[in-house]
């Protein structure tokens, strides 16, 4: 996105790619809860008709650019030189989010792997239903959420 998107647009493109992830999450899991117990084979068949939409949109849609084309905003968006670790040694804030992201990615491995053994135990077969609408309601705050938090920051700039 950070390639294709004006810099004015960035904000609302990283949005309204939040928002569509967050619908998917908050209708998914609903459809797979229900599907689960009795019709597992129409969980993969729905997945892969879902995954062959995505890609044939962005085929179809997202445009390929060579590199001379990508679209920069600032000095601070120009190619970095050198390697890697040179480049984030000059941007530590970069390598601070990463630890974090680690952190956070830790967290989220353990809530999606601890909740439905806990609501299987809890609820036996209805477990996978009761994590279903668990991880819809959850999805369906952060959509609401976004719509609220884009536009009362909508000034700030994105780093923000």
């Amino acid at each position: 996105m950070m390639d294709i998107l004006p810099v004015e647009q960035r904000q609302s493109g990283f949005s309204l790619s939040y928002l569509g992830i967050n619908i998917g999450v908050a209708v998914g899991p609903i459809v797979a809860g229900f599907l689960f117990n009795r019709y597992l084979k129409w969980l993969f068949i729905g997945d892969a008709i879902t995954t062959a939409i995505a890609v044939f949109l962005v085929l179809v849609f997202i445009p390929t650019q060579k590199h001379e084309d990508i679209i920069t905003g600032s000095a601070d968006e120009q190619s970095e030189q050198g390697s890697l670790w040179a480049a984030l040694a000059r941007r530590p804030l970069v390598i601070v989010f990463l630890l974090l992201n680690v952190l956070y990615a830790l967290t989220y491995a353990q809530h999606s792997f601890a909740l439905p053994i806990t609501l299987n135990q809890l609820f036996l077969d209805d477990g996978p239903r009761n994590f279903g609408f668990l991880m819809s309601v959850n999805a369906i705050t952060c959509v609401a959420m976004t719509i609220l938090i884009t536009h009362l920051t909508r000034k700030l700039k994105p780093i923000q």
